[in-house]
């Protein structure tokens, strides 16, 4: 583990990096993503140079030079596997973001909403059935 986070040191595979968040982001969303470089705080946060989304009608979302998320009890053997991740704070350092309301009530933001959303794979007990079996 320690290797892969000494790697992370490097521009190129910091370069790397971000062209592989940027190309997952931007499927996932279906929208346009760009992020120049990445560099990892080990186990406490992710910041992002020169980043940008594009909304729904292509146009900017939000754009800043840096952005950081930090993470929250954060875990490699757990968070990972469970794809779970706590955010404590996003900070955009002299970004922009561009906030619309639509007629129907909804913003530009929804999508990114609903698309990062998790489902919920749990099964659960109607409620007419007896729990004392």
């Amino acid at each position: 583990m320690s290797i892969l986070l000494l790697l992370f040191q490097y521009k190129p595979v910091q370069t790397w990096a971000a062209k592989k968040a940027t190309a997952y982001l931007s499927k996932k969303l279906g929208t346009e993503v760009k992020v120049k470089s990445l560099y990892i705080k080990p186990f406490s946060s992710v910041v992002l140079e020169d980043f940008y989304v594009l909304d729904k009608e292509r146009d900017t979302l939000v754009h800043t030079p840096k952005l950081t998320v930090e993470l929250n009890g954060f875990s490699v053997f757990s968070s990972i596997s469970d794809r779970k991740l706590d955010f404590k704070l996003i900070q955009l350092d002299n970004g922009s973001f561009y906030l619309k309301n639509y007629k129907n009530k909804v913003t530009n933001l929804q999508f990114v909403l609903d698309s990062l959303k998790s489902k919920d794979t749990t099964k659960k007990c109607p409620a007419n059935l007896d729990h004392d079996l």
